[in-house]
């Protein structure tokens, strides 16, 4: 059962996304436009957030002139103790969001956890994470606010030595990012493994993660559960392709994912994700938590002509607004999408992604 608290927290978390909505604005004003944005939103929606104070970000990582990072640390007003890290997912609009974070995923180059974390031992085997998720791991962690000069990192050492609840969330690509963040703070300055472990760090690293793909392979999902299993929640909706990859058995499902809602499998999405799955061959990729918290949503209106175009139609509001009525948050949204002048998400570039990806499986089988 989604908690009130949990609610607050997908809402936290959604706001991180609203620099994508940043489609009309000159690329080196994406960061102003998003933490004016971000404050107003704070400000006029308190009535279903409470209060919370900006203390960190948002800061935006613009890569070929669209928003591919995003990340902020608010504070409670009504509990000083309790911090949350919001990380934003995937810009549709940015195309090294979907070529680089979330699809860099292929064995040969996924990277070992003992050379993300200073530990004193560096011979354990922790696992491995995604090379994308790597890249966007270390993109936040060089997040520096302008005005002050500091990373989010310079903030974390006092909240755990006054004995502060770090709680860090994200969608999407935010849902593989806020876990491998949530771990790296954990493993940094909790664990006694850690060269920088401190047992002055009194305060607790948590974890809200929704609809995330696999951020790495079975050893570090088990590291992750044995670290901060106890302290994290993991929701997803089960027609949901996202949190189908990277997880071979998952990834199979995909083609006949809409089946019972009318849609039948096509060939380009069945090609798209043989593709797909020969990214992740031999990765082990494993979520973390196992299945998590399982939710469902019903059948959307189908919209396309076509079965691929059904899908990813289907795909899309499975994505994205299934969790909004899931979370129950859709006035709060609608108002979000007054202050942004949010625009809907485009099928026509999943459909062409898909178009893609089938055509590469096409190439390789061919080869």
């Amino acid at each position: 059962m989604i908690t009130p608290d949990q609610k607050i927290t997908f809402e936290l978390s959604m706001l991180s996304n609203i620099s994508a909505y940043a489609t009309n604005v000159d690329p080196k004003s994406i960061q102003a436009w998003t933490t004016a944005k971000t404050k107003q939103v704070l400000l006029e929606g308190e009535k279903y957030l409470g209060k919370w104070n900006l203390v960190w970000g948002p800061l935006v990582h613009v890569e070929k002139n669209a928003a591919a990072n995003t990340m902020f640390m608010v504070q409670s007003n009504t509990s000083p103790n309790k911090f949350v890290i919001a990380i934003a997912g995937t810009n549709s609009q940015s195309v090294y969001d979907w070529k680089v974070e979330d699809c860099k995923v292929r064995a040969t180059n996924m990277v070992k956890w003992t050379s993300v974390v200073d530990f004193k031992e560096s011979h354990m085997d922790l696992g491995k994470i995604s090379e994308g998720t790597h890249i966007g791991l270390n993109i936040l962690l060089g997040l520096r606010d302008p005005e002050t000069g500091y990373r989010l990192l310079d903030l974390i050492p006092s909240i755990l030595r006054s004995g502060g609840e770090i709680q860090v969330t994200g969608h999407s690509l935010g849902g593989a990012l806020s876990p491998t963040l949530a771990l790296y703070l954990h493993d940094r300055f909790k664990n006694p493994a850690s060269k920088d472990y401190s047992p002055g760090y009194r305060g607790v690293v948590s974890c809200m993660a929704t609809a995330g793909p696999t951020p790495g392979g079975k050893k570090w999902a088990d590291h992750y559960n044995q670290q901060l299993g106890y302290n994290s929640t993991r929701y997803w909706n089960v027609k949901d392709i996202v949190p189908h990859a990277w997880e071979e058995r998952l990834l199979k499902e995909i083609p006949g994912l809409y089946e019972d809602f009318g849609i039948p499998k096509s060939d380009e999405l069945i090609a798209a994700t043989d593709y797909a799955k020969s990214l992740a061959v031999f990765g082990e990729y494993t979520q973390a938590q196992g299945d998590g918290h399982m939710l469902y949503h019903k059948a959307f209106p189908l919209e396309g002509k076509n079965a691929c175009v059904q899908f990813l139609n289907q795909a899309v509001k499975q994505h994205t607004t299934a969790y909004i009525e899931i979370f129950d948050i859709g006035e709060y949204w609608r108002m979000v999408e007054v202050i942004t002048h949010a625009k809907p998400y485009p099928p026509a570039t999943s459909c062409s992604l898909v178009s893609r990806l089938a055509q590469k499986q096409k190439e390789s089988a061919e080869a």
